[in-house]
């Protein structure tokens, strides 16, 4: 991968995870409320839709990087359907109530899992990414898929706006990873 994409996309990534924590947070209050509170909803709705155009953004900038087809593919799998999953969820959720829209999202947020997981095994297995990035990724999906399970189940606001946030901050370390990575060529033997 090259250093500029990753670069750029981990910068993209950190940030588009700094604003889907601070929407999380802002959320949590709103989930279950007999009126949503317009200010609240409104930062929570600012956050929340800049961080789906911040995925986007960097799915597309680490894709762009990279020269193996499949990393490429899954990494814009990754943001593409990150936006549309999430921006189904917001309407299914707050603006058009639908059971339908809920169910979409979420089968959407699978592949787009999928896509993110099939990605972040070739980064680490080819080398395109090296030293604690190397494997970051593919942390950061397991830990999103983890947490998304277990808040889709949730019984509270509390426990649903905290497994949100352990998810957004392992997204978060991964754009770290990548910002004090170095850039592999593809060649890197596997790691032992």
């Amino acid at each position: 991968m090259n250093a500029a994409s990753r670069t750029r996309g981990g910068t993209t990534l950190l940030v588009a995870s700094l604003l889907l924590l601070v929407a999380t947070l802002v959320e949590g209050p709103l989930i279950g409320a007999s009126a949503l509170d317009p200010a609240l909803f409104t930062v929570f709705l600012v956050a929340f839709s800049l961080s789906l155009v911040g995925y986007l953004v960097a799915g597309l900038l680490l894709a762009a990087g990279t020269s193996h087809a499949a990393a490429r593919v899954g990494l814009i799998l990754f943001g593409v359907l990150w936006l549309v999953a999430q921006g189904l969820f917001l309407f299914g959720a707050y603006f058009t109530p639908s059971d339908a829209l809920l169910l979409t999202s979420t089968v959407l947020s699978v592949v787009q899992l999928l896509g993110g997981l099939v990605a972040a095994i070739v980064i680490g297995a080819r080398g395109l990414i090296l030293g604690v990035g190397r494997w970051s990724l593919l942390v950061g999906i397991l830990v999103s898929a983890v947490t998304g399970g277990i808040a889709s189940s949730a019984p509270s606001a509390v426990l649903l706006t905290v497994m949100h946030s352990i998810s957004a901050i392992g997204l978060a370390l991964v754009g770290v990873t990548y910002l004090v990575s170095r850039s592999g060529n593809g060649t890197a033997a596997r790691a032992r």
